[in-house]
């Protein structure tokens, strides 16, 4: 069992590891601490709000600027103002069909009412219900995702938060354990090597090998972890998109979700699963 779960993920691969988090769920049914960025955030978001890992499914999808959402940042122009207004209205809709819920629910409130201890990392620090108990958890998540293609920044109070590209593609350093908690965290992060996006233009290419190059960060800073030795971290390999997802994509993800699970329940390593998935491409091609 683990006291806590630690995440960061980006765009569609939120399904994939949805489709990991729904098979390992019981070993991770008694998580207090959840730690997230980018769109893994999304994840705790709706954890923290009670919903199953399908209805997660399920409202994620009718969030159009998913793949938007890049922890490493991406190049898209001219679409800031209008993706973090669609993120912020579409988290205020999931939060009035709630009961206990309200747009003004702050990470204090979270930790009452769930016993789930949101750990959301920023730019500037990681905000959780002790260090931001009054701040709203929606603006806590909007704060999360402020980067290059997405939006720059976002403010709380008279602080502003900006781009965190520059800082480690994953922050383990970020962790936080509560004292009266025996600490167990799983550590899950994400990796592409393979872009099936459109190449219109020489921009285009430009974008795909920087976010590229943001994949091969985290699996650099990955493989020079220690994490990896003590059976506690899992790598998702996936499909990097920008495209429109539909049905049958969402499914072929949970269920490669699932397939990292049972590697990972076998102790396996997944951290070069990668060549496998693109072989299945290759094959089904």
């Amino acid at each position: 069992m683990y006291s806590g779960v630690f995440i960061v993920c980006d765009g569609y691969l939120c399904f994939d590891v949805l489709g990991f988090l729904r098979e390992i769920d019981k070993k991770i049914s008694r998580a207090v601490i959840w730690t997230a960025g980018g769109a893994a955030s999304l994840i705790v978001f709706l954890k923290c709000l009670g919903f199953t890992y399908d209805q997660m499914v399920s409202k994620l999808q009718t969030l159009s600027c998913l793949p938007n959402i890049i922890y490493g940042g991406s190049l898209e122009p001219g679409t800031s103002v209008n993706i973090k207004r669609e993120i912020a209205e579409w988290m205020m809709n999931v939060i009035n069909g709630t009961k206990l819920f309200s747009q003004d629910t702050t990470m204090k409130d979270i930790y009452k009412l769930t016993n789930i201890f949101p750990n959301i990392i920023t730019s500037g620090c990681s905000m959780n219900p002790k260090t931001h108990g009054d701040t709203p958890i929606i603006d806590v998540i909007l704060t999360s995702m402020c980067n290059i293609g997405t939006y720059s920044s976002h403010s709380i109070g008279d602080v502003e938060y900006n781009s965190f590209t520059k800082y480690d593609p994953y922050p383990v350093y970020r962790e936080t354990n509560l004292g009266d908690v025996t600490p167990k965290t799983l550590y899950i992060g994400n990796y592409s090597r393979l872009f099936d996006n459109n190449i219109y233009s020489v921009f285009d290419g430009i974008e795909n090998r920087l976010i590229q190059e943001y994949f091969d960060r985290v699996l650099k800073r990955v493989k020079g972890s220690k994490i990896v030795l003590n059976n506690q971290f899992v790598m998702i390999n996936g499909i990097f998109s920008k495209n429109d997802i539909t049905h049958h994509d969402i499914m072929q993800r949970l269920r490669n979700g699932k397939d990292h699970c049972d590697k990972f329940k076998k102790e396996e390593d997944t951290l070069f699963y990668m060549d496998e998935i693109i072989a299945k491409i290759k094959n089904q091609s």
